[in-house]
């Protein structure tokens, strides 16, 4: 679990959460997004992770061009791809996540991995 800070209103779009330990490539499920609704829902592929950020990348290889979203408070819940998931599976891991980071406070992103 951890918190994101921002998320840059750019072209692509990048993430910061401190220590958030995934791998350019994987899998991330966003929902419960306040302010940047736009992410909501929606499966992301991590693209040049570094230890506390991650660029936003669609899963067909282009970039999120989050320059046009609006930023306010948010709580996110993240879920990475476990092999057999399908969709509810990893939406259902996503949805636990994100109610744990309501329940933890504003401004939190949690993650569910298994």
């Amino acid at each position: 679990e951890s918190a994101i800070t921002a998320i840059t209103a750019a072209n692509p779009g990048s993430v910061t959460s401190t220590a958030h330990g995934f791998a350019t490539d994987e899998v991330v499920t966003i929902s419960g997004v306040v302010g940047m609704t736009e992410v909501n829902g929606l499966s992301y592929l991590v693209a040049n992770q570094a230890t506390n950020t991650f660029e936003l990348e669609s899963k067909i290889k282009t970039s999120v061009v989050s320059s046009t979203y609006k930023w306010t408070a948010s709580s996110f819940g993240v879920s990475e791809y476990i092999s057999g998931d399908n969709e509810t599976t990893l939406i259902s891991r996503a949805d636990e996540a994100l109610y744990e980071a309501k329940d933890r406070g504003r401004n939190m992103v949690c993650v569910k991995s298994s």
